[in-house]
């Protein structure tokens, strides 16, 4: 069960990874968010 938690922590961090590089390379400020928002951001805030 340990695993379990430290790869869902891992998984949301890669996630955040992504949304902060990608908002770089889409010319996006850091505060808009690509694809973290909405019911998806809701229930990745809820899990994680």
């Amino acid at each position: 069960m340990l695993f379990w938690g430290f790869l869902a922590l891992f998984i949301g961090t890669i996630l955040v990874g992504i949304e902060h590089y990608g908002s770089a390379l889409a010319g996006r400020e850091a505060t808009e968010p690509l694809f973290h928002k909405g019911v998806y951001f809701v229930i990745y805030e809820i899990t994680l």
